[in-house]
């Protein structure tokens, strides 16, 4: 697939969101929305969406990176899956659109460990794909990872277990000399703040950018689809804990509608931004068309 990329501006800072590619996942009414209160009521929200539920046997997602130029410094949010599937691994063809080589990014932030975020770390021989760049996460996530990390009472497949599980280690060790770890909250960069939002993996994170009056919210995987938006109280399989995952997805959307920000939501339909908007007390997404520049 041809690179596909969105430049925009927050602000006076450049940005850019980066289409690694796109993945397939399988059974999502379970994969997303495993703890919705029923078929019927996951069956009438996803009419809403225009799906079938007793036909929705896939889901085509985006894997939508952030590229940012802050200053001197040069960010990437997430790098991607890397060759994951057939159809990810794009990402540095999409870099190379933007006048930006491998050797260019100074700092990438990984919001979480799971292998569709950090696959693009390592190259196809086990090389670090951005030489020069230093990796930034939450303690809690990477402490979890690099441990013992539990995923036995995850409803998920035991060959997908033991993948995450090996990729992030892998990952990990690869970039220990490399990394800062945080435990709080904070303005990482100028106009750039982190914000906890565990759940979905222990330590995953969300950041707030702003900038000559402009807000936009990262929102890495706290949604999933356009109808966790609208029920945010609905985790899925894919949330280690569900509870902790609701609690978060509506904080954030929360913060987001008030703060009237952008978003980007790493697995909505390319680019993947928009709004949350309030309206009636429900929360709705508000994308921004693809053709049209944010």
């Amino acid at each position: 697939m041809a690179a596909q990329t969105f430049p925009f501006q927050i602000g006076s800072i450049d940005a850019c969101v980066l289409n690694d590619g796109e993945f397939q996942y399988d059974q999502p009414a379970d994969l997303f929305f495993g703890h919705a209160p029923s078929k019927q009521s996951l069956s009438m929200a996803l009419n809403q969406q225009g799906i079938k539920l007793s036909d929705w046997d896939h889901m085509d997602s985006s894997f939508c990176c952030l590229y940012l130029k802050m200053g001197r410094e040069r960010i990437l949010i997430d790098p991607g899956a890397g060759k994951m599937g057939a159809n990810t691994g794009q990402l540095l063809s999409a870099l190379e659109t933007q006048g930006v080589k491998p050797e260019d990014i100074d700092t990438i932030i990984i919001t979480h460990c799971h292998p569709d975020h950090i696959g693009g770390i390592l190259n196809e021989k086990g090389e670090l794909t951005f030489p020069n760049a230093k990796y930034i996460m939450w303690k809690a996530e990477w402490d979890f990872w690099t441990h013992e990390p539990d995923l036995s009472h995850q409803p998920i497949p035991a060959d997908m277990q033991a993948a995450m599980i090996s990729s992030a280690q892998q990952i990990c060790e690869a970039i220990r000399e490399k990394t800062e770890l945080i435990r709080r909250e904070f303005e990482l960069r100028p106009g750039m703040r982190v914000i906890s939002i565990p759940g979905h993996t222990p330590g995953m994170i969300a950041l707030n950018i702003s900038s000559d009056g402009q807000q936009f919210m990262y929102l890495a995987d706290a949604v999933f689809h356009p109808t966790q938006i609208e029920h945010p109280d609905w985790s899925g399989q894919v949330d280690l804990d569900p509870k902790k995952a609701a609690a978060s997805r509506n904080q954030i959307l929360k913060r987001a509608s008030n703060s009237r920000s952008q978003v980007l939501c790493y697995h909505f339909p390319f680019p993947g931004l928009g709004t949350i908007e309030n309206t009636g007390g429900a929360y709705h997404f508000k994308a921004v068309a693809a053709g049209r520049r944010a």
